[in-house]
This record gives C-alpha cells, sequence and structure tokens, in this order.
C-alpha cells in the first residue's frame, strides 16, 4: 500500500465535524438519564482520541493525572502507547475518581465492578443521545480536525505510533511532544466552538 492510500485509510470518510461533536457536548451537559460514570466516558471520549474498546478498558493505574498521561497496552493493536491528556480530561478523571471506590476500572461495569463497562451498554447510552453518532466517530472526527490544520501524513504518523517514553520502546516514532499539542489543540477547538455558540445565544 502507497503511503498516500494508507494515510487516506487512516482517515475513514464520515460526516462528523469538530462543530458537531462540541454541539454534542453540549447536549450531552443537559442529559440525566444516565449515571455519571456513563456521561463521564462519553465527555471522556469526545476529548480523548483513542479506540473505544481501549478506553473502555482503562485503569486507575495506568493513569497519570499530575503528569496529564495514559499508557496502556492496545487492545486491538496490541501496541504499548502513551497517550497525552488534555486539561478536560483530567477534569473528568478528577471528578470520577471521587466516585470510584477504590475500583480497578475507570469506567466499570454497573453490575460487576471488576469488570470494564461493555461496549453495548456505552453505545445505547449514545443512542438515546444521538441517532447516528458511533463511539468510534469522537475518535474519526478528531483526526479529520487535527489532519486539516497539521496535515493528513503528520496527524496519520503521529497518532498512530509508539510514543517515545521511558519503559517504552523508542521505535523511531515522534516526539510525545507533538502528539501532546496534537491532542491538546482538539481539546480547545471543541471548548473553542461552545464558547462560540454561547456567545452566540447571549447576543441573539
Amino acid at each position: 500500500m502507497d503511503n498516500n492510500r494508507a494515510v487516506d485509510t487512516f482517515f475513514s470518510q464520515q460526516s462528523f465535524t469538530a462543530t458537531d461533536i462540541a454541539q454534542f457536548l453540549t447536549v450531552l451537559d443537559g442529559f440525566h438519564a444516565s449515571t455519571p460514570i456513563v456521561r463521564g466516558l462519553l465527555r471522556f471520549m469526545t476529548y480523548v482520541p483513542a479506540r473505544p474498546a481501549d478506553v473502555l478498558a482503562a485503569r486507575w493505574e495506568d493513569i497519570d493525572m499530575d503528569g496529564g498521561m495514559w499508557r496502556f497496552t492496545s487492545i486491538e493493536a496490541n501496541l504499548d502507547h502513551a497517550m497525552p491528556l488534555p486539561p478536560q480530561a483530567i477534569e473528568i478523571l478528577r471528578k470520577l475518581k471521587q466516585k470510584s471506590h477504590g475500583w480497578r476500572y475507570i469506567f466499570p461495569h454497573s453490575t460487576n465492578t471488576g469488570q470494564p463497562m461493555s461496549e453495548q451498554l456505552a453505545s445505547q447510552v449514545l443512542r438515546l443521545l444521538h441517532d447516528t453518532l458511533t463511539l468510534g466517530d469522537f475518535r474519526v472526527a478528531a483526526r479529520t480536525a487535527l489532519g486539516e490544520i497539521f496535515g493528513k501524513a503528520e496527524v496519520k504518523r503521529v497518532l498512530s505510533g509508539r510514543a517515545s517514553l521511558p519503559g517504552i520502546p523508542d521505535r523511531g516514532m515522534e516526539d510525545i511532544g507533538t502528539r501532546t499539542q496534537m491532542i491538546h489543540t482538539w481539546a480547545e477547538t471543541l471548548d473553542r466552538i461552545i464558547r462560540a455558540k454561547s456567545l452566540e445565544l447571549l447576543m441573539a
């Protein structure tokens, strides 16, 4: 597969933009028909462009909240990853930590806290909020928006590779600083859109 085709495959065709995701966050803020953990999961997924299976399986022991980093082994790709966490995601985690009761998983199963939440449950709640949005669409929307800012090839290279961190083999992947910049840019983009929409309502 040539480089251009590989980049195109990385950016799946989809109809959701950063504005769509920001609007979803606004709707989620007023949604109280589910548990704080499920709502926290959906908020976390909007800000952190990771695979849904990896987010659902996230453990507290893998999170460095002071350093703003999540280190984990991807379930689907079977690779060690270092995912920078923007301040918005850290705030979500700090609130959830107060309700964790010593649980291993950040987003535990509703009836068996020793297991992660099921993707089926998360998807069911998401459908109550949006008819067509899927858990994977958050990640794709982030990639698309970042591709417009940093360039598609650069985003694919940085977000799909291993990060060079202590304890994680350096395979020539991009420095973690660039990945941090990209993920923080995505989170700030969402918040900027939300602030702009709020201002429009105030001015109307």
